[in-house]
């Protein structure tokens, strides 16, 4: 009986951080690559760096893309963190810890939300501005019915997220996401929180207890209202990123080879070419689970063997 080595699917493991591609993908390991596909031990040192550049950038943009989060889990983590920071305004240092230890934990879309909630985007600005510079709204103040027309359609036709921007906010703000050292430290704790709770909502509404069988109510609470997004593009469709990834990297072997990625790749261990060999040490070497390369690489050059077959028919 024959055994054949079939290609192990692997278990998730943990993606690298983005900022550690350089050193994932270190000059020793680039090398190693190098020999994976077979290059002569004495190729062009630029060609090579060329390759080591394509490599690191294509894993970048594989993690960039699986680090985005979904709406639920953008909402999930929002809710997290308001409260943490609702705990830590009592003052309690171990609540403060753990705010602190979110805070620089908090993932990069999430960041770049909140950041953009409480930072007016250019083009606010621009709209905001002659409501006050070509003094609409000064003019009205002074009674004058003219004034108050002017006024009245420029407010009328004022953009719809300009509108819910200064809807979200009584003042104009440029708020920062406090860091853990001015939470954890006692001086500045007590504004931190408090700057960050302005941060993560923009009010609340009181929320009516449930009516009980007596006739009586639960004691009525105020929910807060969470600076979320309302709705994130749909997403792309699943494995999307895994596919770019293997195309990024088929560049590369382009690049430093002059030749194009075979069109089949085999679920066999023992008879895998170089080529997919590369690609599973990349998955690898990411932390990316290995169990579908084999499918994506096929995937990858199905539409070169279909090519492949309509020359062959038109010959």
């Amino acid at each position: 009986m024959v055994v054949v080595a079939a290609e192990a699917k692997t278990t998730s493991r943990s993606l690298i951080a983005i900022s550690d591609v350089e050193g994932v993908f270190n000059d020793e390991i680039v090398k190693e690559l190098a020999q994976t596909l077979k290059l002569p031990a004495d190729a062009d040192i630029a060609r090579i760096a060329r390759f080591a550049r394509s490599i690191r950038i294509s894993a970048g943009i594989f993690l960039k893309e699986k680090n985005k989060l979904s709406f639920p889990q953008m909402r999930t983590a929002i809710e997290r963190l308001y409260r943490l920071n609702t705990r830590a305004e009592e003052g309690n240092d171990r609540t403060a810890q753990a705010l602190a230890h979110a805070v620089d934990a908090m993932p990069t879309d999430v960041r770049q939300w909140l950041l953009s909630c409480n930072t007016p985007h250019p083009r606010f600005r621009a709209a905001i501005e002659p409501l006050y510079q070509f003094k609409f709204n000064t003019r009205a103040e002074g009674g004058s019915d003219r004034a108050a027309r002017t006024l009245t359609r420029a407010v009328d036709a004022m953009p719809t997220e300009v509108r819910k921007w200064l809807l979200s906010c009584n003042t104009p703000h440029d708020r920062n996401i406090p860091t853990a050292t001015e939470i954890l430290s006692p001086a500045t704790r007590q504004s931190a929180v408090e700057r960050f709770r302005l941060i993560l909502s923009w009010g609340g509404r009181v929320v009516p207890g449930r009516k009980r069988p007596g006739g009586r109510r639960s004691r009525s609470f105020i929910k807060p209202l969470l600076r979320l997004p309302e709705r994130i593009e749909r997403g792309r469709p699943r494995g999307e990123a895994e596919r770019e990834f293997v195309l990024g990297l088929a560049l590369a072997y382009v690049e430093v080879t002059g030749r194009s990625p075979p069109r089949t790749a085999h679920y066999n261990i023992d008879i895998r070419g170089p080529f997919p060999r590369f690609v599973h040490r990349c998955f690898e070497l990411v932390g990316a689970p290995t169990g579908n390369v084999t499918r994506l690489l096929n995937q990858y050059g199905a539409p070169r063997r279909r090519g492949a077959r309509r020359r062959r028919t038109r010959e």
